[in-house]
């Protein structure tokens, strides 16, 4: 088996020691960050929660200044991947820039509509889609 691991990945073979000690320091990052989110995010959340409209701490300033900052961080990883889509239009598109380069990535698919002469069903994706009436 190790003559065919050194066959097909050889350098991993040979820096197996570094690879290890990686594999652990990931181990180390993602175990304090989650335990950081837990710290601070249960709280977070439950605070969010009980001060909402009807809630047992019901209080609108905080509850809407909590829900802003929650937007802020949770519009962060569309950021990031805008950015990473930047090469996917150049290449794509010809541009990563302008209305011509924004027009790829931010493209979204049609929704979904029964085939003509069939109702929804009262299914929630007739009412939502654009051929059913009044959706």
């Amino acid at each position: 088996m190790a003559e065919l691991l050194n066959q097909i990945i050889p350098d991993v073979v040979a820096r197996s020691d570094q690879l290890w000690r990686a594999f652990w320091e990931t181990i180390q990052m993602v175990g304090i960050s989650g335990a950081i989110s837990l710290v601070l995010g249960i709280p977070y959340g439950v605070l969010l929660f009980t001060t909402r409209e009807g809630g047992v701490l019901q209080n609108r300033p905080v509850n809407f200044i909590l829900g802003r900052v929650c937007d802020f961080f949770r519009s962060i990883p569309f950021i990031l991947l805008g950015i990473l889509l930047i090469e996917l239009s150049r290449l794509i598109v010809g541009t990563g820039i302008g209305v011509r380069g924004i027009i790829i990535p931010s493209r979204q698919p049609r929704r979904w509509a029964p085939p003509p002469g069939r109702s929804s069903g009262g299914s929630i994706c007739g009412r939502l889609s654009p051929a059913s009436p009044g959706g």
